[in-house]
């Protein structure tokens, strides 16, 4: 009974969204007397006479036990008969404590009647007005307060104490009616309410239709062939340009059917495009093959998203036929395979038959048989020669060089691949005099570098000659030790007598088709690719004047590889 009471007006007030007034305060209150009366009646048997305050304990002490809260007597003044007690647990403070529903005033008011009741029955008290006991609950559980206190004491000593007491004597009658009249008044509210939200409700949908009908339509006008999916793989629907790329004359043929009817037999896309929609939330670029009713197999490109069409959640996949797309990648493929062949045979071809040509107009030359006009042509004849053998040479590297990468790095011996590059380089020239002087540590020297060291530097030593118009040529060459960055490294330098480098013009050696005298033959790759070379490598390249500060005195060419143990693995790392 008790707990329907409580129940019932918390309901209330949640109904009318307002606080309990004063005159259901009261209605509790006095409900909480009445209770306290009849349990300490039906109690008296248990009870054994004693103290007020041993009553109290023991009244509590049932109570409690019972399961309607955890009540305990804090303080007793038998003199003015002023009781303080607190509560946890009470049963009218659950559903705000639960629901943390937090009030701005108290709430227990039939405890506080029964508080009242019982202590009335402790001191054996019938007194009536300002002598009257009543209870005062001061903190409640409902406004976040961490237990229930009440002050049970005569109304004047309440009043002594700075309470104020709320207590007026009016009829049921009248509560009632103010009761019903604020019923009224809230239902009128709430009937007002309803409308509204009736109205709202009804525009929100109408916007929603309105929207989807201007989303399908976008749909329909796209040029893009658009095709939405349920979750399950079920078409909902596809546009005009989708039924287009997909061979179906009327939308009706298409809808309802399974994703799995338009994809090749065993192809698993529908759940890789799930896989990243479910990850990414979106896919971007997404190839997929479909299979159309009149030109075969495509390959589109899918843009999807997840989207909601009718309550439902479907996948709106933006297609794009890429299937020519892909036919003319095939068709590059294939023609840079063929275009990678002929330059392999050309390139060989060329430089071989350049070779034998240097090498018959070299023994030519020096006949002593030849006029001086013949001989001029003759050394026209060979330049040109050697300009396309150069050519040849250049244009194979690069095609090796722009497929290297540090993977293809290995141990090398610096001062064999030296030898090589100046053998190389004076076969090149057969008719200069040269003179390479070289001078190689007696430690190994072992670099990090790719299978084109010795051509890097067969280009530098070949460049040191062409560019020297000396009659006679002298190149040195050195391997140095140095430490750079916590790296050590093994440096070579390749110093020439010819013209040199403008200061200004030394950054730009390296670009490609950078030439700086156009009067010999070249193509302006060589630095190019040797700088390439060098940093596929690991290392570092860089030009210097031979004697500081004048670059008329020659030129210095500093290449740095990496040092690496004996060890070295085909990967360019130590083991």
């Amino acid at each position: 009974m008790i707990l329907e009471i409580a129940g019932g007006f918390q309901a209330l007030k949640k109904i009318l969204r307002s606080e309990v007034g004063l005159f259901e305060k009261e209605i509790l209150y006095r409900a909480g007397l009445a209770g306290a009366g009849e349990y300490c009646e039906k109690k008296q048997a248990s009870l054994k006479p004693g103290s007020p305050a041993s009553t109290l304990d023991e009244i509590l002490r049932i109570y409690s036990s019972e399961g309607l809260g955890d009540h305990r007597v804090e303080k007793i003044d038998e003199g003015t008969r002023t009781v303080e007690v607190t509560a946890k647990n009470g049963f009218e403070t659950m559903t705000f404590s639960d629901s943390n529903e937090l009030q701005t005033t108290t709430s227990c008011s039939y405890t506080s009647g029964f508080l009242a009741g019982i202590c009335k029955h402790a001191f054996d008290d019938e007194e009536t007005g300002q002598a009257e006991i009543f209870a005062l609950e001061v903190e409640c559980v409902a406004q976040g307060k961490e237990r229930c206190r009440f002050i049970i004491a005569p109304i004047r000593e309440l009043e002594k104490s700075g309470h104020k007491v709320e207590c007026k004597e009016e009829s049921i009658s009248e509560h009632t009616l103010r009761l019903n009249e604020e019923i009224l008044l809230r239902n009128l509210d709430l009937q007002n309410l309803a409308l509204t939200l009736e109205r709202k409700v009804r525009k929100r949908t109408e916007e929603l239709r309105r929207s989807e009908e201007n989303y399908r339509s976008l749909i329909n006008l796209s040029p893009d062939p658009i095709l939405i999916i349920a979750m399950g793989g079920r078409i909902m629907s596809g546009n005009r340009s989708c039924l287009n790329l997909l061979g179906y004359g009327d939308r009706g043929d298409l809808e309802d059917r399974h994703i799995e009817d338009i994809l090749p037999k065993d192809s698993d896309a529908f759940s890789a495009l799930k896989w990243a929609l479910d990850k990414e939330g979106s896919a971007h670029n997404f190839e997929m093959d479909l299979d159309t009713k009149l030109n075969g197999v495509v390959t589109v490109e899918a843009s999807a998203r997840i989207a909601e069409i009718d309550k439902e959640s479907c996948i709106q996949a933006t297609l794009r036929d890429v299937t020519e797309r892909g036919r003319l990648e095939r068709q590059l493929v294939e023609a840079k395979e063929e275009s990678e062949f002929l330059n392999d045979l050309l390139s060989h071809d060329i430089i071989n038959h350049t070779t034998a040509a240097m090498h018959f107009l070299d023994k030519l030359e020096r006949s002593q048989g030849l006029s001086e006009s013949e001989r001029k042509n003759m050394k026209t004849i060979s330049k040109a020669i050697r300009g396309a053998h150069e050519l040849s040479s250049v244009v194979r590297d690069a095609r090796r060089v722009v497929a290297l990468g540090s993977k293809d790095c290995e141990s090398k011996d610096l001062v064999t691949v030296l030898r090589d590059a100046i053998d190389e380089s004076k076969r090149t020239y057969p008719d200069r005099k040269v003179t390479v002087n070289f001078r190689p540590p007696t430690e190994p020297c072992k670099v990090r570098g790719s299978p084109l060291l010795t051509r890097l530097f067969a280009n530098l030593l070949t460049n040191a000659i062409k560019f020297d118009h000396n009659e006679e040529v002298v190149v040195d060459v050195d391997i140095v030790a140095a430490h750079e960055e916590d790296d050590d490294y093994w440096r070579v330098r390749i110093a020439d007598y010819g013209r040199g480098i403008l200061d200004d013009e030394k950054p730009k050696i390296f670009e490609r088709y950078y030439r700086q005298d156009h009067s010999v033959p070249g193509a302006g790759l060589g630095l190019h690719l040797v700088n390439h070379l060098v940093g596929c490598c690991g290392g570092t390249i860089r030009v210097e004047n031979r004697v500081e500060g004048d670059h008329r005195k020659g030129t210095v060419m500093i290449t740095s590889l990496m040092k690496v143990c004996d060890d070295l693995n085909q990967n360019g790392h130590t083991r």
